[in-house]
């Protein structure tokens, strides 16, 4: 699969999902300043109806959003680059197909919301590589450990990301 010029790390992504590590607790810390929860109806309140103070965006899902509106401007800017963003925008079909087959059912309202951040986070590592501080490089390094990013807690950007940790062995 050719996914431009930084390919092997979209693949990366793509392999972790493969290999059934998304929401596969692995990692027992985050972020030093993390604010990790363990019950996912709190972690939903985070990622869909709380707001997010400070932030233009009111909610974790408004905040992602406009994370994303560089992506689409990128070939505008910078035509070298529509090879691979045309070639990660198409991703989503196939890692809703691939998470559909791994996510236990627990977390199947989950999905799209989870397939959407791989997708954005493939696009940019494929537009732009690996950096390390980004956004969506940060909200990688959670899924990659196994956990939810699912929303912010406190002021944005200075507040503190929130992440579910799954328990070892969650329902089925």
């Amino acid at each position: 699969m050719n996914l431009g010029p930084h390919t092997a790390l979209v693949e990366e992504i793509l392999a972790t999902i493969e290999r059934g590590e998304i929401l596969s607790p692995r990692a027992s810390s985050f972020e030093p300043d993390a604010l990790v929860v363990h019950d996912l109806p709190e972690a939903k309140r985070y990622a869909w109806s709380r707001p997010i103070a400070g932030a233009e965006s009111s909610t974790w899902t408004d905040l992602r959003e406009d994370e994303v509106a560089p992506f689409h401007a990128a070939p505008y800017d910078h035509p070298e680059l529509k090879p691979a963003y045309d070639a990660t925008d198409g991703l989503l079909p196939n890692l809703l197909g691939l998470l559909r087959g791994k996510l236990p059912s627990s977390y199947s309202e989950l999905l799209d919301d989870i397939a959407a951040d791989l997708q954005h986070c493939a696009m940019n590592r494929g537009l732009y590589g690996l950096v390390p501080n980004s956004f969506w490089e940060r909200i990688w390094r959670v899924y990659a450990a196994g956990a939810w990013p699912c929303g912010w807690a406190g002021e944005y950007p200075e507040g503190r990301i929130v992440i579910y940790q799954p328990p070892p062995n969650p329902a089925a």
